[in-house]
């Protein structure tokens, strides 16, 4: 009875503070992710992958992990090619005792991809 409405109004207003909280901690951090990479203001995920890019970072990993990048950066791939050529390349990652610990990232990363390319 009487945590009803009110109890919903009070909970909607809790979680647009909530929700402004959040945005600010977002901001807080990129912001400081901004200041350790030298970036004179918040870094975007394009800024980011350019200066990767631009550092030649790529360069400097195996092979595999270059195919794992182009396969989930790129847009050309077909949902049934980037299964196929992921999965081999999570293995190599899972297996990996330096990079295992990214394996279930990776993977949850190449999942969100595959749905996001299946419903468009």
């Amino acid at each position: 009875g009487e945590g009803g409405v009110g109890g919903g109004g009070a909970a909607g207003g809790k979680d647009g503070g909530a929700a402004f909280e959040a945005d600010d901690v977002q901001r807080e951090k990129r912001a400081r992710m901004a200041l350790l990479l030298g970036f004179a203001q918040d870094p975007s995920r394009a800024a980011l992958l350019r200066s990767v890019r631009r550092a030649g970072v790529l360069d400097e990993v195996p092979e595999e992990l270059r195919a794992l990048h182009a396969a989930l950066e790129g847009d050309g791939l077909l949902p049934r090619e980037l299964v196929q050529g992921c999965l081999p390349l999570l293995e190599y990652v899972a297996k990996d005792e330096g990079l295992a610990p990214y394996a279930p990232e990776l993977r949850r990363l190449a999942a969100l991809k595959l749905l996001g390319r299946l419903g468009a």
